[in-house]
């Protein structure tokens, strides 16, 4: 190997010659002493990144420099983080793990318990005129690959995956439409439950005769089937100004016949009517609203009242049963206006459907409940949609999405009311990120920053200046 002196020896050559010192032959071509990887990799460092107003006298090129100790190019490259951090690369955060890398260990290899700033290395790989050099160099080393497959995924990837698992094949836009079809979905279904179990006390009402004496038959004194009582309800009801026609039209059937069926029909019209009512923006629809809600409060003691007179409690143990678990899984719908509209289909021309994730985010009780019906996956698109304004989507489905910018609005979003909708699992992923992005600012784009100086076929003075200054900012 032609001899290639160190700075210190060039400078130490040149002194001698100003002395008339020649060094002799054997001199020249005596080996240099056995160093350890490491201690090689601060002296290739050493002779390249400092004194740079040298740089005519000693060999610029890394290749050079690398050759001169002994040390594979692609390997030296690999290793520079190990470098720059004096081999002191530490854990950063709580969920993003960066180990040690011992340079001492058998065959300089790294381990998946003795890793180092792989990021770093397969990063270094990407820029123009270094991939050729460090790819070579990690991919002779055992171990890398799957490093490379934990720790090179980038914190833009990372943040893509996130809101891919959030969307689950769903666009961004179009996200607020599932999320409307399984409110329905669930209304009905708990509707659907709910009457079934009030069908079931009608049919043993019925068994038992509560089929209403008709006018005729009370007038005539007679006795054709079981009432319900409901003077006091029905003179209510008749002081309301209800132009309500399916209403009124109840109040007028009960009237000739007060059989269980129509009493329990007419009291459902009461809740589902006065609900809605007392959503409105108009005080004197909220007022009318409240009136009808008393008046089916009223029923539904009037018929329990029937029961116990009649000495069927068990039937009256049913009914209020099935009115608790009405109150419980279907008045909720009823009570929010706009959940109310979506469910039931009314007035939808009110609603801006994809707004729906921010009535969804209301604290009150009944929202809540509604909430806590939802599928994950559609809790998941609800937080996709709060984080809209940072997604961007293409025409084809492709997502654009800046990391630090959706970590921004994740911020905000675990300070407020859509932080419900954050799964364990999301929190993960967002913890990640957040590490990834830091260590990203920390580690990466210092180096990437100074590296960049050092043009696009190999490391020259001016861009080593810039990575030791890289070095310094991160390090000391």
């Amino acid at each position: 190997m032609a001899y290639l002196p160190t700075l210190e020896q060039y400078d130490k050559d040149i002194e001698k010659e100003k002395t008339g010192y020649i060094p002799t032959l054997e001199e020249h071509d005596a080996p240099l002493p056995q160093k350890s990887l490491m201690e090689k990799l601060k002296d290739i460092g050493s002779s390249v990144l400092h004194g740079t107003e040298r740089a005519a006298k000693i060999p610029i090129n890394i290749g050079s420099a690398a050759a001169q100790y002994g040390v594979d190019t692609g390997e030296w490259l690999a290793n520079l983080p190990n470098f720059l951090s004096g081999g002191r690369i530490p854990k950063f955060g709580a969920h993003f793990d960066v180990p040690l890398y011992n340079p001492e260990a058998i065959e300089g290899r790294y381990t998946p318990a003795a890793l180092t700033g792989i990021s770093l290395g397969s990063s270094l790989a990407a820029l123009p005129g270094l991939g050729r050099f460090a790819l070579a160099g990690v991919n002779k080393i055992p171990g890398v690959a799957s490093a490379i497959e934990k720790y090179g995924v980038s914190s833009a990837e990372k943040g893509k995956d996130f809101i891919r698992n959030l969307l689950n094949g769903n666009r961004v836009d179009e996200a607020h439409k599932s999320i409307l079809g399984e409110l329905r979905s669930n209304y009905k279904s708990n509707l659907q439950n709910s009457n079934e179990e009030y069908g079931l006390i009608k049919k043993i009402a019925n068994d038992r005769d509560y089929h209403g004496q008709s006018k005729l038959s009370r007038a005539l004194g007679e006795r054709n089937g079981k009432s319900i009582d409901a003077t006091s309800t029905l003179q209510d009801i008749d002081k309301l100004e209800s132009n309500d026609k399916t209403l009124n039209d109840l109040v007028n059937k009960f009237k000739e016949k007060p059989s269980f069926d129509l009493a329990h029909r007419l009291q459902s019209r009461l809740g589902s009517e006065g609900s809605y009512l007392r959503t409105s923006s108009d005080s004197v629809q909220r007022q009318l609203g409240g009136k009808y809600l008393d008046a089916r409060r009223d029923l539904i003691s009037d018929i329990q009242k029937s029961f116990s007179k009649n000495k069927d409690t068990d039937l009256g143990d049913l009914y209020k049963k099935a009115t608790s678990n009405f109150k419980e899984n279907v008045v909720p719908y009823q009570k929010n206006r706009t959940i109310n509209q979506v469910v039931t289909k009314r007035d939808l021309d009110e609603v801006n459907p994809e707004n729906i994730h921010n009535t969804l985010a209301k604290d009150d009780e009944a929202v809540q409940k509604i909430v806590g019906d939802l599928s994950n996956n559609t809790k998941d698109l609800i937080l996709a949609k709060k984080l809209a304004p940072v997604i961007n989507q293409t025409e084809r489905s492709g997502l654009q999405v800046d990391p630090k910018k959706l970590l921004d609005k994740l911020s905000e979003v675990k300070s407020g009311k859509f932080n419900k909708f954050l799964s364990p699992e999301n929190r993960n992923l967002i913890r990640d990120l957040e590490d990834r992005l830091e260590f990203e600012r920390k580690y990466i784009g210092p180096v990437k920053k100074g590296m960049k100086y050092a043009g696009l076929t190999g490391l020259g003075a001016a861009g080593l200046g810039g990575v030791y200054k890289a070095k310094k900012e991160i390090f000391e």
